[in-house]
């Protein structure tokens, strides 16, 4: 299948192999419980498909496997996936959930390089350089301003990466300055002046 802007072009299937949608993009990203790999599908119109996988926090799953949803509406995922070679199959193993189990597969190399683009993506919207415009969620009272500008950041550690209980300098447009931490920022929302 084609290539789509950060994701891959993929025609839904159902288990047996016949046409169940065109045209659909397959986009990684990450569950906020426990970070996992989740494989999302969007229509061309920009409408959520839904999401081709599961997240099982207790399940022992390898850095380099989905869990996938190949039951009720998500049946037919795995061929899917598979044809657009997006992963392995057979499934490595399964893992029991409720009254189903879900398949383990293995991504491909194509599948990894949708992984590796999110996290490239994530990467860049959550590290701040001096002079970034940036907005700040303050986390006593919630509250999210915009028309902030890093004036120091932290030093990256020696594993290049910056702690993440580095402290970085804000200032607002009226001069206010403030400490704060890499998850209080957002380059989200944020006007550049």
């Amino acid at each position: 299948m084609a290539e789509a802007k950060d994701g891959i072009l993929v025609n839904m299937l159902n288990p047996d192999g016949s046409l169940r949608c065109k045209n659909v993009t397959v986009r990684a990203t990450r569950y906020r419980f426990g970070g996992g790999i989740a494989l999302e599908a969007t229509c061309e119109d920009g409408e959520p498909w839904g999401t081709l996988t599961v997240n099982l926090v207790n399940a022992d799953v390898e850095n380099d496997c989905v869990l996938v949803k190949d039951y009720s509406e998500g049946a037919g995922n795995v061929r899917t996936l598979a044809t657009a070679q997006i992963i392995e199959t057979p499934p490595l193993r399964w893992e029991p959930s409720g009254f189903v189990k879900i398949p383990v597969c293995r991504l491909t190399e194509k599948g990894m390089a949708l992984v590796k683009a999110y996290d490239f993506r994530q990467a860049q919207e959550t590290t701040f350089r001096v002079d970034d415009r940036v907005c700040w969620t303050d986390p006593e009272s919630g509250e999210t301003t915009s028309g902030w500008t890093v004036t120091s950041a932290p030093e990256p550690g020696d594993d290049g990466e910056i702690p993440e209980d580095g402290l970085y300098t804000i200032v607002n447009d009226s001069g206010s300055e403030a400490q704060v931490y890499a998850y209080e920022l957002t380059k989200k929302g944020a006007v550049n002046g």
